[in-house]
């Protein structure tokens, strides 16, 4: 089995570098079979943190081929029950302070930047609710906390763009936050949620 690295291709410097120790080992399709075969069967939390690191570049293959892509979570199971797989990923498809920086200048530059831009906006009462709660130091009830509320402001700094050429006009802000959130019940099963999605649509985030 060869599994090609296509973001290896653009990488450069200790990113590119850092790709190519990961892929050196798994070396065969038996190493990565049998990687696989572990995180089916094994809930051991630094096993499957291991194997996951071992089988990074094939899943990397998977999420990069649209007939594969919605296989991931059913070879990769452990996604589904043991934290922090999703950030280990990210760091290794980043380096360690580029991953590490999105988080620590979040609080004290991005946010900070989101709520001073919204100020300068035609104020509308979602928007000032979101600025309200985005300033707030404590949670607000019946309502989204401060971090939450900040990546809504986002919604309105900027907006959704046209719907399309049989749909004239652009979609509020508002309305593209039930585009942005979907939630579904506590102790929903994220595969089922997955195979239940019919056609493609963009990216959103899927609250529990």
């Amino acid at each position: 089995m060869v599994i090609e690295d296509n973001t290896k291709k653009n990488c450069r410097g200790k990113r590119c570098l850092r790709k190519q120790i990961i892929q050196k080992s798994c070396k065969t399709s038996d190493d990565m079979e049998a990687a696989i075969a572990v995180l089916r069967y094994s809930a051991d939390e630094d096993t499957a943190s291991a194997k996951m690191k071992t089988t990074f570049i094939y899943r990397q293959a998977m999420v990069n081929d649209a007939d594969k892509s919605a296989d991931v979570f059913s070879v990769f199971p452990r996604f589904l029950d043991t934290p922090g797989l999703m950030e280990q990923d990210f760091r290794l498809m980043f380096d360690e302070v580029t991953s590490n920086k999105f988080l620590e200048r979040w609080p004290t530059t991005f946010k900070r930047k989101v709520m001073e831009e919204s100020h300068g906006l035609v104020p509308t009462t979602d928007l000032l609710d979101l600025m309200r709660n985005t300033e707030s130091a404590v949670e607000v009830e019946n309502g989204w906390d401060s971090d939450m509320s900040a990546i809504l402001l986002l919604l309105h700094l900027l907006p959704p763009s046209a719907q399309g050429r049989k749909r004239p006009g652009k979609m509020s802000a508002s309305q593209a936050v039930d585009q942005l959130i979907r939630f579904q019940k506590v102790g929903t099963i994220v595969q089922q949620h997955l195979d239940s999605i019919t056609q493609r649509s963009q990216p959103y985030l899927l609250a529990l």
